[in-house]
């Protein structure tokens, strides 16, 4: 799955996306950001990932975790 994470750089306090290639097998819970609506937090391995929040992604998550 294509997603694109959402990434802060300290050094100019700003917030941008890269590119982030997960295997929907790889995913084990998510939940949507309290601070962003376009937002959703993915838990994988243990680790959080914030990505932009799609129709496409929240319909595969909503499928894979039912």
């Amino acid at each position: 799955m294509n997603l694109e994470l959402l990434v802060y750089n300290e050094d100019t306090d700003e917030e941008y996306y890269i590119p982030l290639t997960l295997e929907i097998e790889a995913v084990t819970g998510f939940y949507n950001s309290v601070d962003d609506d376009d937002v959703v937090n993915i838990v994988s391995y243990g680790q959080i990932f914030s990505v932009k929040k799609t129709h496409a992604l929240m319909s595969k998550l909503n499928f894979k975790l039912n």
